[in-house]
């Protein structure tokens, strides 16, 4: 059924040959449906409320989200381990359907047309935490979790957003700064009693131009100097390897921006040799940290008080859209960071190796709440409240 599914996005039909415009064919179907059963509920006088479950495609999602301003895209997650426990436990999976079906739904391949769970939550509008409970099929919390949001989007405003949505929000905001091609990550640090003390995402150091707003035909022409740096300018090497797998062309007006961390990794995995089809297909090259161009949100954000000075942070809080990687989940243990709350899983051993370590061990804890368009729909009320309590009273 993945396999159909996949060719259907490709192309719309059970087959192989790909085609772009049938991406959403699925999603379309699924519309048609939705208007027709709403045409019938209007015709009765009825009014209905429609869930889809589920969501393991980006792009679907993206096609609701652009059509129905009252859509929401739900992500009900847990940690990794209970995910892990749960499948292998209480599903019965085996280690290797386990890692069967993580290669389906996490692809290392970037393909629009596959399943792609870590995408759908980075992009979901509210996340729901889904712990594993003492008692055995007691879902009593993920009841509650839910019925709050329900209520909050049948009527915005009925509460206000609470710490950890509060700061979580000024985190997401904040990734839209970062001119990183590869992935937009935001981070806030506050104290323990959740006062924000600094905001980071990640990006170039101050004063040098971003990934985004680079070019590599500009690079290949030797113009721009400034956006530079000397080893791509004057290193023999990296130059003739570039100019060995990159060919100037037109991509319909747009910037060809690289990841100088990929293309490096990329020559050193082949030697200075040009890319063979096979690494051009899979994409595959070693992905050493050291060469990236970017800080990390987390650690911009802790540079932020280094910077300008501040109050220290000591037993305070990392909020983070996406889990602190290696490098930075040891900084945050440096600084006596008593919690961390991040939205989705980043790939790599730092919770187990690093941040589960020693006598100091901060607190894990995957966010729930709204964030980004959701924050504002469900908790921006239609009208004061003391004015629509004033109209049902005199109703």
């Amino acid at each position: 059924m993945q396999d159909m599914g996949n060719s259907l996005r490709k192309n719309g039909l059970i087959s192989s040959k790909s085609n772009d415009s049938k991406v959403f064919c699925l999603s379309q179907r699924l519309n048609k449906l939705i208007k027709v059963l709403r045409h019938i509920n209007e015709n009765n006088k009825q009014k209905d409320y429609f869930v889809i479950d589920a969501f393991r495609n980006a792009y679907e999602a993206l096609f609701f989200k652009e059509r129905y301003s009252a859509f929401y895209l739900f992500a009900i997650n847990t940690t990794e381990k209970e995910r892990t426990n749960r499948l292998l436990k209480k599903k019965g999976f085996s280690y290797e359907k386990l890692k069967e079906v993580d290669e389906i739904e996490y692809p290392e391949k970037n393909d629009y047309s596959l399943l792609n769970i870590q995408t759908c939550i980075e992009n979901a509008d509210i996340h729901i935490n889904n712990p594993d409970n003492e008692i055995p099929n007691d879902f009593s919390l993920l009841k509650k979790r839910i019925a709050k949001y329900v209520s909050l989007i049948m009527h915005p405003g009925l509460v206000t957003p609470d710490k950890k949505e509060r700061c979580m929000q000024i985190a997401y905001t904040a990734k839209f700064n970062s001119g990183c091609i590869s992935r937009q990550v935001g981070a806030v640090v506050t104290d323990k009693d959740y006062s924000i003390k600094s905001v980071g995402w990640n990006d170039v150091p101050y004063g040098q131009i971003p990934c985004l707003l680079r070019s590599i035909d500009d690079l290949i022409d030797n113009e721009d100097q400034q956006a530079y740096s000397e080893y791509e300018l004057k290193n023999e090497d990296f130059v003739e390897y570039v100019e060995m797998n990159y060919s100037k062309g037109s991509l319909k007006a747009r910037n060809h921006s690289f990841c100088f961390k990929d293309l490096i990794n990329n020559m050193k995995h082949n030697n200075g040799k040009k890319n063979s089809e096979e690494d051009n297909e899979k994409g595959k090259f070693i992905k050493n940290q050291v060469y990236t161009r970017s800080l990390h949100a987390e650690e911009n954000a802790f540079l932020q008080i280094a910077k300008y000075g501040g109050q220290g942070v000591h037993e305070g809080i990392l909020f983070t859209t996406a889990s602190p990687c290696e490098l930075c989940s040891k900084k945050a243990y440096q600084l006596g960071i008593s919690k961390i709350i991040y939205i989705d899983p980043y790939p790599g051993i730092a919770m187990d190796h690093i941040l589960k370590s020693g006598n100091n061990k901060p607190e894990l804890e995957l966010f729930s709440g709204a964030i980004g368009r959701a924050y504002h729909q469900i908790y921006e009320p239609i009208m004061p409240y003391k004015d629509e309590l004033k109209l049902l009273k005199n109703n």
